[in-house]
């Protein structure tokens, strides 16, 4: 009967100590980020390559004023949309007012060939349309960029060609400066809020 117990006694604390290793071993991979690739099903080698999207890029391609195309070092294609603003759309069926304005003031301030960083902030990487999502800057941000300047999202707001847009769920660092600026933008009846 005591070696039955002992038995017992010796595969429960076999299994809490099998169990207390499973549990050390998702802690960590959890604290790596490994239950990313493992765990959610969501989640596809296209993403991983899009984390790493940070960096130096040549523009390829303007689509509209809050979407464009971006060549990696690797002459790899990226279709990006700019995290925290909207512009009218000027392409497709639904031409809107002021569209191929905001889509010339984007030319022209990134035209095809310039090189820009881009720096994917969102806790969404991809859109609905597996569109890479991204700030833009004109050039490398330090610590003493100034985004009023040098942060081509808050340019188009800035400018009035282009509106706040916050996702849901998103974490915009930029949020309350792109409040303000189209607020200026509104108050100064710049590109889209003008009242030609």
């Amino acid at each position: 009967m005591r070696s039955i117990r002992r038995k017992k006694r010796k595969v429960n604390q076999l299994r809490n100590s099998v169990i207390f290793i499973l549990v050390i071993v998702f802690a960590i991979g959890g604290y790596f980020g490994l239950e990313q690739n493992i765990f959610n099903p969501e989640y596809s080698e296209t993403v991983v390559a899009q984390e790493r999207l940070a960096g130096t890029y040549l523009v390829e391609r303007i689509i509209d004023g809050d979407t464009a195309i971006f060549i990696d070092g690797e002459d790899v294609s990226h279709r990006v949309r700019f995290i925290g603003i909207d512009a009218p759309e000027s392409t497709g069926r639904n031409i809107e007012p002021g569209g191929h304005e905001a889509t010339a003031f984007l030319k022209e301030l990134i035209p095809v060939g310039s090189q820009v960083w881009l720096e994917r902030c969102s806790n969404r990487p991809v859109d609905r349309f597996d569109r890479v999502r991204a700030y833009i800057w004109l050039t490398e941000p330090t610590i003493d960029t100034n985004a009023r300047s040098y942060l081509v999202n808050a340019l188009m707001i800035k400018n009035g060609h282009a509106e706040v847009m916050i996702m849901s769920g998103d974490t915009s660092v930029h949020e309350g400066l792109f409040e303000k600026l189209e607020a200026y933008a509104r108050n100064n009846g710049l590109g889209m809020w003008s009242s030609s």
